[in-house]
């Protein structure tokens, strides 16, 4: 039991984030290149075992495969308090703090297997795959620089590596049921003020707590004509142990549960050749129990649900060479209201586009590669919550790009 921890926390430690990347909330707006190249879509448009994740009925439609991934992320974020009374006017200059965040390289692998169980009916999955996080790192506290002297206040990582176990069965040709099991290991630290007399550091002290949590996920597709797929899945709140050492600064006693959500989607191929794939997917960050389901009075971050558009297009051109774009739109989890709150841990992207390509080198192997760019994006403090934060501002924006190899055997 203690090799298989150790396997675990070595394998979120190689996936560990090191800035921003395309997300959804804290969440990864796409698992593999396929995935990622097409917005994220992909609930009735099984292609590989990325729909462990986003649809396990899927597994009964691809045939026994391997998939590898690496992503690498280009981000860039930037804090400005300079404007906010909490920042004291010198917690960050005029025009913002920049985050020092380093490329990010992440990489996952999973793989389905199809058996003769049950009369052929029955597919099963396993992934390793990372499926949320941030890295925060500015030279500058959001506070003043009279409290912090911006020694602390400063970074925050949150990191989450998901192992996912699912099964489908193919009930007839038209009909699949699916699903999985999701055991979650995460990491977090960080160096982050706490709402106590004289705001002083966390007693964390930006060193690294782990823990671990369960969840499951179901999920139908119906598939009345070849040209035609509808699917749906929900994904439910992932249970998660306490960061114990950051019980003075996470509400509940250091509870970070991630969200359930639900998705649905719809796949169409009005020509040969080409599908056209749009989902629909609600996070319910306000649910979740702890930081993120927290309001700021709490001593939360104070997110909102999201509502996400997601939308992509893939079209064969030749035998070997398969074409793909994509759009993924999600209102900032994180409200006007929360921004100084969650400036050391602030995703506010909300526009991403994406396109890629795939080779089909041989009939068992084949490579995909897909770019996203999350579009720049600011979002400044209202003051509703605190009046003291009023003026915080956040920008943020990323390059982001992946690599898959599929082989099927």
């Amino acid at each position: 039991m203690k090799h298989r921890l150790g396997l675990v926390a070595l394998l979120l430690l190689v996936t560990a984030p090191k800035g921003l990347l395309a997300l959804n909330g804290a969440q990864l707006t796409g698992f593999t290149a396929i995935n990622e190249s097409l917005g994220g879509s992909g609930v009735a448009l099984p292609q590989d075992s990325s729909t462990l994740l986003v649809n396990p009925a899927g597994l009964s439609q691809l045939p026994r495969r391997v998939d590898f991934n690496i992503l690498m992320a280009f981000p860039k974020s930037v804090m400005d308090t300079s404007a906010a009374l909490a920042g004291g006017g010198n917690a960050t200059t005029a025009g913002g703090a920049t985050s020092n965040d380093d490329p990010v390289i992440l990489p996952g692998g999973s793989f389905i297997l199809p058996t003769s169980l049950l009369n052929d009916k029955l597919s099963f999955g396993m992934g390793i795959i990372p499926v949320a996080g941030f890295s925060l790192d500015y030279p500058a506290s959001r506070l003043t620089s009279g409290l912090t002297g911006n020694i602390y206040d400063t970074q925050t990582y949150y990191g989450v590596l998901k192992v996912v176990e699912g099964a489908a069965y193919k009930i007839n040709d038209q009909w699949s049921v699916g699903l999985a099991v999701h055991v979650d290991h995460a990491q977090f630290a960080t160096n982050s003020a706490t709402l106590a007399l004289g705001f002083p550091q966390t007693t964390g002290r930006d060193r690294m707590d782990s823990s671990f949590g369960i969840g499951a996920g179901a999920g139908i597709l119906y598939k009345p004509f070849d040209c035609l797929s509808v699917g749906a899945s929900y994904t439910s709140q992932q249970w998660m142990q306490d960061f114990k050492r950051y019980a003075d600064l996470l509400p509940t006693g250091g509870t970070v549960n991630l969200p359930q959500q639900v998705n649905a989607g719809v796949s169409v191929s009005p020509l040969k050749n080409l599908w056209v794939s749009t989902d629909f997917r609600w996070i319910n960050w306000t649910g979740a129990k702890g930081a993120f389901g927290t309001s700021v009075a709490g001593g939360g971050l104070g997110w909102q649900d999201q509502y996400i558009a997601l939308a992509g297009v893939q079209y064969q051109l030749l035998d070997w060479l398969t074409l793909r774009g994509g759009y993924n739109y999600g209102r900032s989890a994180i409200p006007a209201s929360s921004i100084f709150a969650s400036q050391l841990a602030s995703p506010i992207s909300e526009h991403h586009v994406s396109g890629g390509f795939g080779l089909k080198l041989n009939e068992t192997l084949r490579m995909d590669f897909s770019y996203l760019r999350t579009l720049s994006n600011t979002v400044t403090d209202d003051g509703t919550q605190s009046a003291g934060a009023a003026g915080a501002s956040t920008t943020q924006s990323v390059h982001q790009f992946s690599s898959q190899v599929g082989l099927n055997f």
